[in-house]
């Protein structure tokens, strides 16, 4: 376990300043106490920092006059004006406890609270501040301090190891410049970093920008489109600032959740926009406070500029505490273009500047049919934002003709998923400490002077026993779970371990059997590779050596270019589309005498491509030859036995099974598949292209040719199927997956049951993870065929259908989903099964109950758990 997991999710930003005088002071409350994190605001200079844990600040400026704005929520804002010489400022302030006053102007006709009022105002203009800007840049200063408050004794030793022990303080800060554009992830320069968090080697930036217009990473924003489903709002009071009422509006969870805020949001009257915010957010393993202060960088346009975090963790029984602050100043803002901001301006009755190609409300707009569509939408817009009262109705339309506005007229969707850039200077990790009290915005407190006195010995005391800790660390994954040399020019070689997972396995075929695997790779361009894989394994009760060898050339990185060819002998079952996994059937084996599993053995070698014709047009092509053999068992070795069961031979249970079927036979194999997604999302990582999403089903078209030969008899069998599968929904309504598809065979029968259509099945009371197209209550062979067929799967995933409605449960991270599955053949009745499952248990297992039916009697009712050991494999 390693420290730097823990603050992953809350680095964020922060700001270089070199500046020769500076104004500096205490903020305090008026009982005395320091205000930890006020923010201090040059409006003219669109610059700031923030105050220290124990309410110190710092700000360098140029001589000057200016203006200081000290806030922070629940305080009142105090401005105070400067004039700042040859000499440093020393001003310290008081903030007194913020005055709230109870509205009496907000009248509804349905007697409601009227934070109502001002959250469908807040949600209907959402849509406007979200798509305000068409970029930013901006300075950033993120510290980061935090300590273990409790390790269990078990563990105080393992993570001394680490560098982590009870009571002790670390530090990180960072300085940094970002910038945004619209429609694309944050870039970031890493000016200087310096920690004295163990594991420090890690990005700094682990950004997460944090924006209540949205919803984001899983959880549902107070200004979202879907707020008033989930939330209930209360005024608790009101406040004037900047001649300007500012609405403090408690936002209360309808139900528990780890995907809902609880606290307070801040918004301004006429503009309808964030003023500050104070939300937490209680998650399985940490529990976090966000404290947000916007303030005004241009006309109509607030951004946040500090940023503090309180982070309780509570991981394995050990417990941290973390506080994070993010000082953002120096903004520069580029407008969007596309949209009217007089027009809204006007709206929120703001003064706004004229600009030379603003003319009725419009924005770059030449054609008069244009210009009258535009202003019949502003229209439509200034009338639902003139009324007294929204509904929710309303406020939905309000929020859909904003962001119908901000879309570009007949632009084609960029469906590249741009990364998040890092980008480090050469020297950020070397600053000296001189450098850090020169530009440093934010002072330390004397803990984090000490977190960092003790950074510079930790790493001579690592230094001395990471030569033979290294020694030690590879000899013993040599012998367990396996090691990966790294060299240089994208060379890497990695061996599984002589003790591993997959190195002993056990059928009633081979007996035990053991396992070496090795691979050797070569990244020689970006998004180009080689690999040589090659494994060895020994089949005790058949006293017979196996192994196979591949090779894998990864080319044509931006169409996802694959070519391998692999040959050798192995063992395979019969059902190599989705059979049982071989840890699984193994384990049956040994301790339930169930060999589900048949078997046999092949010579084989295969080559295939597989090439991305163009966006969402993927193609691939094999051509194989295999000789397969007949297996009988060799084993009836078991441990436990606790029903009775009985090992059974190793021929497939199919209804119209012949024993001929699996007798020894030759195969040539020629096998097309193409499928196609329209609008198919994708990202770009190290100059390689990965497929990511699209709203667009997904349609598979496939063709396969057997020529097989047995003796004297002889085969040409042709197989073509088609399907279709997609996945939609929302966060609210639920995700709702389906696949129907189905086949048809041509020609000859085939003379070997490995050629037969199989099916995804998992009859196992354990077993992993479940597909969508999974059978739970079939067996991998019954309905094997070499006839026509189809099939319907359907899934409805949801966070809350049954058990999740619990009290005691409805924060806990487990999904529901309700599933039905159907498959009809031409010499079959059909077969179908409808189940309820639970993912997510503990973290880790799912569990699923179903019943199954054939030809509409109750053939089977079942329960089942799921467990993550990867999906069924067609090699053993």
């Amino acid at each position: 376990m390693r420290f730097t997991v823990l603050l992953a999710v809350f680095l964020t930003l922060f700001a270089e300043v070199t500046e020769s005088q500076i104004v500096e002071g205490t903020i305090t409350n008026n009982q005395g106490k320091a205000v930890p994190y006020a923010s201090i605001y040059v409006a003219s200079l669109k610059k700031g920092t923030t105050a220290n844990e124990s309410g110190q600040y710092i700000l360098p400026l140029t001589p000057g006059n200016y203006e200081l704005s000290f806030q922070y929520l629940g305080y009142q804002t105090v401005n105070v004006k400067v004039s700042l010489g040859e000499s440093n400022l020393l001003i310290d302030v008081t903030l007194q406890p913020q005055d709230y006053l109870l509205p009496e102007v907000i009248i509804t006709s349905t007697g409601e609270d009227p934070a109502y009022y001002v959250m469908r105002k807040a949600i209907g203009m959402s849509q406007y501040y979200q798509n305000q800007l068409d970029g930013y840049e901006a300075s950033v200063y993120l510290k980061g301090s935090g300590y273990a408050t409790k390790i269990p004794m078990l563990m105080k030793k393992q993570l001394k190891e680490q560098g982590i022990e009870e009571g002790k303080h670390y530090v990180t800060e960072t300085m940094s410049e970002i910038m945004h554009k619209k429609g694309e992830p944050l870039q970031t320069r890493v000016i200087s970093t310096r920690s004295s968090l163990p594991g420090s080697d890690n990005d700094p930036m682990q950004f997460m920008t944090l924006s209540l217009y949205n919803d984001k990473e899983g959880l549902i924003s107070p200004l979202g489109k879907d707020a008033f489903a989930v939330y209930r709002y209360k005024l608790d009071g009101t406040f004037m600032e900047d001649f300007h009422t500012i609405y403090k509006i408690k936002v209360i969870p309808k139900r528990k959740g780890n995907d809902l805020y609880s606290g307070w949001i801040f918004i301004r009257d006429g503009s309808w926009s964030i003023h500050s915010v104070q939300l937490s957010l209680n998650q399985r393993m940490f529990d976090v406070t966000i404290n947000q202060v916007y303030q005004s960088v241009s006309q109509m346009v607030w951004m946040p500029v500090s940023h503090d975090y309180d982070v309780k963790v509570n991981f394995m029984g050990v417990n941290f505490s973390f506080k994070y602050l993010v000082s953002i100043s120096d903004y520069k803002i580029r407008l969007n273009k596309q949209l009217d901001h007089a027009f809204y301006a006007r709206l929120s009755e703001e003064d706004y500047p004229k600009q030379e190609n603003l003319t009725e409300g419009t924005v770059h707009i030449t054609e008069s049919k244009e210009i009258r569509k535009v202003n019949e939408t502003q229209q439509k817009i200034a009338s639902l934002f003139e009324q007294n009262s929204l509904n929710n109705k309303e406020m939905r339309e309000l929020n859909r003709l904003i962001k119908l506005e901000a879309r570009e007229q007949n632009q084609k969707p960029n469906l590249e998923i741009k990364s998040r850039n890092t980008i480090m200077d050469d020297s950020a990790r070397k600053r000296p400490s001189e450098y850090w009290q020169q530009n440093r915005p934010v002072p330390l407190t004397q803990s984090e002077k000490t977190g960092f006195l003790v950074t510079d010995s930790l790493s001579d005391m690592n230094l001395s026993d990471t030569a033979s800790q290294k020694k030690r660390k590879v000899w013993t994954k040599l012998v367990l779970g396996g090691h990966v040399w790294e060299f240089d020019k994208g060379k890497k070689m990695s061996y599984d371990g002589l003790i591993g997972i997959n190195t002993f396995n056990f059928n009633t075929v081979d007996g035990f059997v053991f396992k070496q695997a090795g691979r050797f790779e070569h990244r020689f361009r970006p998004g180009f590779q080689h690999q040589f894989t090659v494994n060895g394994k020994y089949a005790f009760s058949r006293d017979r050596f196996m192994g196979t060898a591949a090779y894998r050339l990864r080319f044509a990185p931006l169409h996802r270019g694959v070519m391998e060819l692999e040959g050798g002998r192995n063992t395979f079952d019969f059902n190599q589309s989705g059979g049982l996994h071989p840890l699984l059937n193994g384990l049956n084996s040994l301790f339930f005498r169930q060999n589900i599993a048949k078997l046999y053995e092949a010579d084989f070698i295969r080559a295939n491509l597989q090439y991305d014709l163009s966006n969402g047009l993927e193609t691939k092509v094999e051509v194989s030859y295999v000789t397969r053999r007949n297996l009988l068992n060799n084993s009836d070795f078991y441990l436990t036995n606790p029903f009775g069961k009985e090992y059974t031979s190793n021929i497939p249970t199919f209804n119209g099974i012949d024993s001929t079927l699996v007798e020894d036979a030759a195969t040539v194999r020629l096998k097309a598949d193409f499928s196609f997604t329209p609008f198919y999302y994708y990202r770009v990582i190290e100059g390689r292209k990965r497929m990511s999403h699209s709203s667009w089903p997904t349609i598979n078209l496939g063709w396969k040719v057997d020529a097989a030969s047995r003796d004297n008899a002889k085969s040409i069998t042709q197989e073509f199927n088609l399907g279709i599968q997609h996945r939609y929904g929302s966060r609210l309504a639920g995700q709702i997956e389906f696949f129907i598809g189905g086949g048809v065979f041509v020609g000859d029968k085939p003379l070997h049951f490995a050629d037969y259509k199989h099916f995804e099945a998992s009859p196992t009371l354990v077993g992993s993870y479940t597909q969508l197209t999974t059978f739970r209550g079939l067996n991998p062979y019954e309905r094997s065929t070499s006839d026509n067929y189809a099939q319907l799967h359907l899934r409805y995933e949801h966070a809350r259908i049954l058990i999740k409605r619990l009290p005691f449960l409805a924060d806990k991270l487990i999904r529901e989903s309700l599933f039905l599955n159907v498959l009809t053949q031409k010499v079959a009745q059909p077969y179908v099964e409808a189940g309820y499952g639970i993912q997510q248990l503990f973290l880790l297992f799912n569990a699923e109950v179903f019943a199954g039916f054939e030809g509409g009697r109750h053939q089977i009712t079942g329960f089942r758990i799921g467990i993550p050991i990867g999906e069924a494999t067609i090699r053993l």
